[in-house]
């Protein structure tokens, strides 16, 4: 049997330890974003990794967070995390050096911040766009992103960093990532 019926978030008041992962952004991602967004409670934590969806849980850094946030709400230690801020994400580096050969691992820093979405965003609207190289085999990936419309009739309209694109997307062609 299926089940259906709406979420309270509002109605969630027990602390909240949320672990999103970019690299899942067509499904979990939103999910892990929207649901951290919309639960009353007032002691929550947003997690954001990369890689694959386990991996990250069995990390040495990963499990520190996971122990120092259980460790406080289940057996009420005072281990500093009510100091730190609530928003920890992986911030990958220059996409010429997504992963290091050495180690598997992908580039980039940790980074806190007190709240989600960042309150200093800047949304930005943007058009996707057809490449202009005169390829003869051209590419399901061939096209860019930019802030300016080129052709209005044939651009597709975006909101960069939201996910309403998806919505106004829903049966318009759209710019395919094929590995």
């Amino acid at each position: 049997s299926q089940v259906r019926g709406k979420t309270d978030f509002d109605k969630i008041k027990i602390p909240v330890y949320s672990v999103a992962n970019w690299d899942g952004w067509n499904l979990h991602l939103r999910g892990n974003l929207e649901g951290y967004n919309r639960v009353a409670s007032e002691n929550k934590r947003l997690r954001i990794h990369v890689g694959g969806h386990t991996e990250a849980f069995y990390t040495e850094e990963g499990q520190r967070d996971r122990l120092q946030f259980f460790d406080h709400w289940l057996k009420g230690k005072d281990n500093g995390l009510q100091d730190e801020p609530p928003v920890k994400m992986f911030i990958r580096a220059d996409k010429k050096k997504q992963v290091d050969p050495f180690t598997s691992k992908t580039a980039g820093v940790w980074r806190t911040e007190n709240e989600w979405p960042i309150a200093r965003t800047e949304y930005r609207k943007l058009y996707l766009s057809e490449s202009t190289a005169n390829a003869t085999d051209r590419s399901l990936n061939d096209g860019s992103l930019k802030s300016k419309s080129d052709r209005k009739q044939q651009d597709r309209e975006i909101d960069a960093g939201v996910h309403t694109w998806a919505r106004k997307m829903a049966h318009q062609p759209v710019l395919t990532y094929i590995t």
